[in-house]
């Protein structure tokens, strides 16, 4: 894998974390920017971390995270 599609994956995996850890309205806006690239760097990768991201919508509307 090349070096950008490398960071382009790092920073899409950092993103998705900072959502399950804070969703609000600007970490959200980062990992659609963090999406982007990912997109810009065909990473097929990109849909499971949009599928993990959506799934956190019902916690954040809780109130709560997920307990594992």
């Amino acid at each position: 894998m090349c070096r950008e599609k490398t960071l382009a994956l790092i920073l899409l995996d950092l993103c998705a974390f900072a959502c399950y850890q804070d969703n609000g309205e600007e970490t959200r806006m980062r990992f659609e920017e963090a999406c982007g690239l990912a997109e810009e760097n065909s990473l097929p990768e990109i849909k499971a971390y949009r599928d993990f991201v959506s799934g956190l919508e019902p916690v954040r509307m809780q109130g709560g995270r997920k307990e594992n």
